[in-house]
């Protein structure tokens, strides 16, 4: 576990792995959308990862999948509210490919949704326009959607000329 983080998974699926460290912080809302808070998902994928990978801006993959778990995710905005309309937890949640040989995705969505049930978050009351926080009270992060992916491929026609038959 990442022990600068409020929350944090490793994930292997095959030779893909991922981790996801998660930091919090108290926001005000989106006036359009007073109960819920921010998800902001970044996903990595560093050279060291794969030599398909470059050093510089986020590729074109890693934005797409920063993206579509932002989009998985979209129920456990409603999960971060502390006051409607006056406060709410936004949750950075970085996730950097350690070894990449494909299924990124679906291994990016299982570090953040590992990551988010282990996060502890101080408890956090609103009162007269003022925030405080109990760091010696900590609480769970009360999932009530917990999203789930799965990749799959159908090769039509295709054999494999390894095998008798």
């Amino acid at each position: 576990s990442v022990t600068t983080a409020d929350g944090s998974a490793v994930v292997r699926i095959g030779n893909t792995s991922a981790i996801c460290g998660i930091k919090a912080e108290v926001a005000e809302p989106n006036v359009n959308t007073p109960l819920e808070g921010y998800l902001v998902p970044n996903v990595e994928l560093p050279p060291m990862c794969s030599p398909n990978f470059k050093p510089g801006p986020p590729s074109e993959l890693a934005q797409v999948l920063s993206e579509t778990v932002n989009k998985l995710l979209k129920g456990v905005r409603e999960s971060l509210c502390i006051e409607e309309g006056k406060a709410v937890c936004v949750l950075y949640c970085d996730v950097v490919c350690i070894n990449y040989d494909g299924n990124i995705l679906d291994a990016s969505v299982y570090a953040v949704v590992s990551a988010l049930s282990n996060v502890r978050l101080p408890k956090i009351t609103y009162d007269d326009g003022i925030v405080k926080a109990t760091p010696d009270k900590t609480i769970e992060l009360p999932l009530s959607r917990i999203p789930f992916s799965a990749t799959f491929a159908i090769f039509d026609g295709f054999r494999d000329s390894s095998r008798p038959g």
